[in-house]
């Protein structure tokens, strides 16, 4: 029976390999084109074959060698006494290469594929499996598989721009394993024991979507994932002996982080991709829906392996969000209980965490708290401007009367003329009585002075806009009329300026002093600016506390 099934296979791959329009040779590749086998066919091929097999074109069909258990049982005995290998494995020693092939469905069980096995755009419609085989590379690019990828036993895989209904990969012998710039429509499970951790596992530029289900567990030595999307759930328990790295990925689903292990100096997890409440115990519970204690801590111990890996990798910006987040949840935990039981204190801590979310974003924003505390300041301050706490030229309609009642700037006006004739008459009295040297002395002293005084009482007596404003206003020359305008409404405007000025300044200073010190200093409050005071101090007293832990917190830091 054994010369027999020898003579056949023979045969066969002389029948094959003389169809010079169907295939070309080379040295070492054969190629065989626009033919339609038997997957049991394509297989015997690869087992007896001596040059790689490139196949192009070709529809490859299931068949009952292996769909048939006693056909199988059968054809796997006799081709294992041809190509068979001490595991009782069917081994394939040339290269297998299908580009641009169809399929119904693939199975491969216990299979050595001593050089590789590489699809190429090819479309497989249900399935291809791989159970109990090893591969030295196993490449699948380009390639649409409808239902699912199961992988038990190979050394290197690379997944490239595919389609993939599922993927699962579980086996103790994965050396090498990649998903790049494909698509995962279904179920993908990653999963070594600890006997034979993976040594390394990449993916990246692949998109999961909604449909998807990722979860990876078991012994990993090396996880890299990168530049991924993925909108399904995503479920990561694993324990990583080496290194973990999640990078510019993009979660829209929740992502299940429970009872994994990784170095954290050689953990690299950027918290935005994270971020949003996406962290969940029991599948579906999240910070912004826990209800119970214990998903509540779950939780709370998922944040803090996260907090304690930015914290050992000086991921400031990271750690400070995972806190933030953290806090939230806890924040809503407290709103949660004071809903179930009332109480002064449960309201306390709920408004207590809200109040330094607010502020200072539970201590990690210092600065924050500062914005705040000049936003108080100025709002004290612009009240204490509308109720001053001095009087001063606006109050009291102070301001009209200087305005309207001409009278009393008159006599002022009088009484300044009447002092510098005083002090003119003074000085011309006393340079006549100095002996004649100190008057020669001081002659450009005591000239210079009278000048001046004389330009003083000129200016008064010319241009003070008061002597125009008692006359009529058509009696007044042009140039009069223009001055006494120019000087009448820079001398209110100036009032009026150096009155808001001063209000100002003591409305800022009152609510500064207020707030740092719960006291008045030199500017009393009266009024209701007495009450506001007491309430800016004791805002001021919480917000600089807060100010001052929070930078106390990140100079520590």
């Amino acid at each position: 029976m054994r010369r027999i099934f020898l003579l056949v296979c023979l045969l066969f791959l002389g029948v094959v390999f003389f169809q010079r329009p169907v295939f070309a040779q080379a040295p070492e590749l054969v190629v065989i084109e626009n033919r339609s086998f038997a997957l049991s066919e394509v297989l015997l091929m690869g087992a007896v074959s001596t040059s790689n097999l490139q196949f192009k074109h070709c529809t490859i069909r299931s068949d009952s060698n292996l769909t048939d258990p006693e056909k199988e049982t059968l054809w796997r005995e006799k081709l294992l006494k041809i190509a068979g290998n001490e595991r009782g494995q069917i081994t394939m020693r040339v290269q297998l290469r299908f580009d641009s092939c169809s399929f119904s469905s693939l199975k491969f069980k216990q299979f050595a594929f001593k050089n590789s096995l590489i699809f190429g755009n090819c479309t497989i419609d249900e399935y291809l499996g791989f159970q109990q085989c090893a591969l030295d590379n196993l490449g699948i690019f380009q390639t649409q598989i409808a239902t699912a990828v199961p992988v038990e036993g190979l050394v290197n895989l690379a997944l490239d721009r595919c389609v993939i209904g599922s993927l699962a990969l579980a086996s103790n012998t994965i050396n090498a394993s990649g998903v790049e710039e494909s698509r995962v429509q279904g179920f993908v499970s990653i999963f070594a024991p600890f006997n034979n951790p993976i040594p390394t596992f990449g993916i990246e530029k692949t998109l999961f979507d909604s449909t998807s289900q990722v979860e990876i567990s078991g012994f990993l030595r090396t996880l890299e994932i990168q530049d991924d999307t993925i909108h399904g759930v995503w479920s990561f328990t694993p324990t990583i002996l080496n290194k973990l790295s999640i990078e510019h990925c993009k979660f829209t689903g929740s992502v299940l982080y429970e009872a994994f292990n990784s170095p954290e100096r050689a953990t690299t997890l950027r918290w935005k991709q994270f971020s949003g409440f996406r962290l969940t115990v029991a599948d579906t519970v999240n910070g912004a829906n826990v209800v119970n204690q214990e998903d509540y801590e779950a939780l709370l111990k998922t944040y803090s392996f996260f907090y304690n890996v930015y914290s050992k990798n000086w991921q400031d910006e990271s750690q400070d969000a995972c806190y933030v987040e953290m806090k939230d949840m806890q924040t809503r935990w407290y709103k949660l209980k004071h809903d179930q039981m009332p109480s002064p204190k449960t309201w306390l801590e709920w408004q207590l965490n809200s109040f330094l979310k607010t502020f200072c974003e539970y201590g990690t924003e210092p600065v924050k708290s500062l914005i705040y505390s000049m936003y108080v300041l100025l709002f004290f301050a612009a009240i204490y401007f509308f109720f001053p706490s001095q009087p001063d030229e606006l109050g009291k309609f102070r301001f009209t009367h200087a305005l309207f009642n001409t009278d009393i700037h008159r006599e002022d006006h009088d009484k300044v003329l009447a002092n510098l004739d005083r002090i003119r008459n003074a000085l011309i009295d006393s340079h006549a009585k100095v002996p004649p040297i100190l008057a020669q002395l001081g002659k450009p002293m005591y000239y210079g002075h009278l000048q001046y005084y004389r330009m003083q009482a000129w200016f008064l007596n010319e241009r003070d806009y008061l002597q125009s404003l008692h006359d009529k206003w058509e009696s007044l020359a042009q140039g009069k009329k223009i001055m006494s305008l120019v000087i009448g409404g820079g001398y209110f405007l100036g009032l009026l300026v150096i009155t808001l000025v001063s209000r100002l300044l003591n409305a800022t200073a009152l609510s500064l002093n207020a707030f740092v010190t719960l006291g008045y200093g030199e500017i009393q409050a009266r009024g209701i600016s007495r009450y506001l005071a007491v309430l800016e101090g004791a805002i001021g007293w919480f917000l600089l506390s807060i100010f001052s832990v929070s930078l106390i917190s990140q100079i520590l830091q």
